[in-house]
């Protein structure tokens, strides 16, 4: 098993919505959308559900704030 650190930095607008923030990681990372899982604060966010429409705002996130992905593999038990 091997894992991958590194860290990116994304330019975005309060107003943005996290959806936004999985399709720059999508573009970035080469990742299927389904498979990358968001965290902060202790909360986990995936795509396609209620909060892809909130707001970075909404979400509590600021300016130099961490967000963490961990990117689920496909056919896992």
């Amino acid at each position: 098993m091997s894992s991958r650190e590194s860290s990116k930095l994304f330019t975005m607008e309060k107003a943005d919505k996290i959806r936004k923030l999985f399709n720059l990681l999508v573009d970035t990372e080469g990742i299927e959308i389904e498979y990358i899982r968001l965290t902060f604060c202790g909360k986990e966010y995936r795509h396609g559900n209620s909060s892809d429409a909130q707001s970075l705002d909404e979400i509590g996130i600021q300016d130099d704030s961490t967000i963490f992905m961990v990117s689920r593999l496909p056919g896992g038990h």
